[in-house]
């Protein structure tokens, strides 16, 4: 009788945790994935499910669409899908950082709730509903909403919307910096796709007076002075 409650309640349990994917929205430049031991270029539209590493190259960067949350692989980084599942009416999403940068945008769309965990060689980040940037080494930018970053020993630091806070190797912590170079809004993060949709080119009306206009001739009288 004991045997069969067991089997039951591992049937139970299974049967509450569903696999999911993340969608490839986007790329940038060469990114790369590793599946079933075989690295290969990501193509957009592709599934990616857990256990999948991404690696980015200079300039190039990858965006991951998983339930209603964006996640934005940077340039030249390493990262591994280590979960991205479905637990009742969570979906749970977590990432090993390797090296590198990644901007999230956590929320939820067809669950009711969602879990975003990153963690790093030197501390680990959680939130449910937020956004911002964390890398490798230690540096979590808040944008929106609250994080919770917890470094090696266990300690816990929030980091609000506007803080900068760093844990180093040694699991020291940084307090937090507010960053003042500009107003922190609730946004999509911005990719570089998007960044070069932006026209940077010549002042038509400044070129053109520049070229009608004739350069100014000027005298110079050099004293030698031989004696």
């Amino acid at each position: 009788m004991k045997r069969v409650c067991i089997i039951l309640t591992c049937l139970l349990i299974t049967a509450s945790l569903f696999a999911t994917s993340g969608e490839v929205i986007a790329i940038k430049g060469k990114v790369e994935v590793q599946k079933d031991g075989q690295w290969k270029l990501a193509q957009k539209g592709e599934m990616l499910d857990s256990g999948v590493l991404v690696s980015t190259g200079f300039k190039s960067e990858l965006t991951l669409k998983v339930d209603g949350s964006t996640i934005i692989v940077q340039p030249l980084t390493r990262l591994r899908l280590d979960e991205i599942v479905k637990k009742g009416d969570v979906l749970s999403s977590k990432v090993y950082l390797d090296m590198g940068s990644i901007k999230a945008n956590v929320k939820a769309a067809e669950t009711k709730k969602v879990s975003f965990t990153v963690r790093t060689p030197v501390a680990t980040a959680s939130v449910r509903g937020t956004s911002g940037e964390i890398s490798y080494n230690g540096i979590l930018n808040g944008e929106t909403g609250i994080w919770d970053y917890i470094n090696q020993s266990g300690d816990i630091v929030k980091v609000f919307a506007g803080d900068t806070v760093s844990i180093d190797n040694f699991g020291n912590i940084t307090p937090a910096q507010i960053t003042f170079a500009q107003e922190v809004k609730p946004q999509t993060p911005t990719t570089l796709a998007d960044k070069d949709t932006v026209h940077v080119g010549v002042d038509e009306a400044k070129h053109n007076k520049d070229l009608d206009e004739k350069p100014e001739i000027v005298d110079v009288i050099v004293d030698v002075g031989w004696e």
